[in-house]
């Protein structure tokens, strides 16, 4: 599985990925000081149907202020950004691809979200495997 993971992350790879980002949102005269997942929306969310599928999936999933969601696969980390913000709910976001989870965490952190939002490289393969009873992910 790890030959999977390795080449799967290789291929979505996409070294200066941050830079290109923030020199478009500079561009644009956004304020990194000020910067929200508003502002990140157009490139911050990479599954079909973007921003409006985001809020659909986060309105049927309705996570309480208290509850802590995991994001599998999740890229950049807009939706795990946008349901935080949205819900006040924490957040964990997982991502076989370094370079998508580098930036994930530095736009995580011009959003003013570290303590809400986290990162971090990682495969969910385990969780599909079969697990004795008792036993979760």
């Amino acid at each position: 599985m790890k030959d999977v993971e390795t080449a799967v992350a290789e291929h979505y790879g996409n070294a200066g990925l941050l830079d290109r980002i923030i020199a478009a949102l500079q561009a644009g005269g956004i304020d990194l000081q000020q910067l929200t997942p508003d502002d990140l929306a157009p490139v911050d969310e990479f599954h079909t149907g973007g921003r409006k599928a985001t809020r659909h999936a986060v309105a049927k999933l309705l996570p309480k202020s208290d509850q802590h969601v995991l994001d599998v696969g999740c890229g950049i980390g807009g939706a795990a950004r946008f349901m935080a913000a949205e819900t006040g709910c924490r957040v964990t976001g997982i991502d076989l691809t370094p370079d998508y989870i580098a930036t994930a965490k530095a736009l995580t952190q011009h959003t003013g979200q570290s303590d809400e939002v986290q990162f971090e490289t990682a495969s969910a393969s385990p969780c599909l495997l079969p697990m004795p009873p008792l036993m979760a992910c």
